[in-house]
């Protein structure tokens, strides 16, 4: 943090942070994004063999047209040379993944509610879910969503047998 925020004000000062804005529905989230190739000086880049970038990105949220009172610090370690705006798209694009992931994770199999904690057997499930979820995904005959294929697999043998094929 201390070694980014001379070259945020730098940037700042200059004009030439990178910024965007996303809005959806009810939510919008502003973020600006700043990198450094100075990394040598560094002792956090010590352990990462051949770090090139180090950046921030600095966000926050308006919800209902109300701001969030708190910024949100992400701070990222890059082995490619990148600029401020190719950290900001690769950040974002590695959420929306994640975040999509995730999201169908739990309302296809309410992996949120899943209570398992016995010794290794959480990891476990969690990779069923996700070789379940991509052999349903997969299966192109019944085209509904996620819940619809798992009754349907769960009511019929037959469409059970083209999950698994597919």
């Amino acid at each position: 943090e201390n070694a980014l925020l001379p070259e945020v004000t730098r940037q700042a000062s200059e004009g030439v942070l990178f910024n965007e804005a996303d809005y959806h529905k009810n939510r919008e989230e502003f973020r600006c994004c700043a990198v450094s190739h100075n990394v040598s000086d560094l002792s956090e880049t010590s352990n990462w063999k051949d770090a090139k970038t180090v950046g921030v990105i600095v966000s926050y949220r308006k919800e209902k047209n109300k701001v969030s009172n708190e910024l949100c610090y992400r701070y990222y370690i890059s082995s490619a040379y990148l600029s401020a705006e190719e950290l900001a798209r690769s950040a974002r694009q590695h959420w929306q993944i994640e975040n999509g992931l995730h999201w169908r994770l739990d309302v296809g199999f309410k992996e949120d509610d899943c209570r398992i904690r016995r010794e290794g057997a959480a990891p476990v499930f969690a990779g069923l879910r996700h070789i379940a979820f991509n052999q349903l995904k997969a299966e192109t005959s019944f085209n509904k969503g996620m819940p619809a294929k798992q009754k349907k697999a769960m009511r019929s043998t037959d469409y059970l047998e083209k999950v698994l094929k597919s």
